[in-house]
């Protein structure tokens, strides 16, 4: 699974950052209505109005989305911490 990461470099034009970024929106209602096993790419790629092949553009697999999904939101939640805080990982 991880040695898929990063293989797919991430886009730089600014409508491949949307399809990217409705992709990670549509991975994560995905997963929460349907759960790991029931999320498809097809299924995330409808739900963000993209085709599957787009999918595969900036995700090599829902393994990679799960992935980035979850780093994005640690990175949030670390942003938004006192400075303080003493976060063990």
């Amino acid at each position: 699974m991880l040695s898929t990461m990063n293989q797919i470099s991430k886009p730089k034009q600014a409508r491949s950052l949307l399809k990217r970024d409705a992709l990670l929106r549509a991975g994560e209602l995905e997963f929460e209505t349907h759960g790991y096993e029931g999320a498809t790419s097809k299924s995330i790629a409808q739900r963000a109005g993209v085709a599957t092949g787009s999918f595969y553009q900036h995700f090599a697999n829902k393994d990679e989305l799960l992935l980035e999904i979850a780093s994005n939101r640690m990175t949030l939640l670390q942003e938004n911490l006192p400075e303080d805080t003493v976060l063990f990982l």
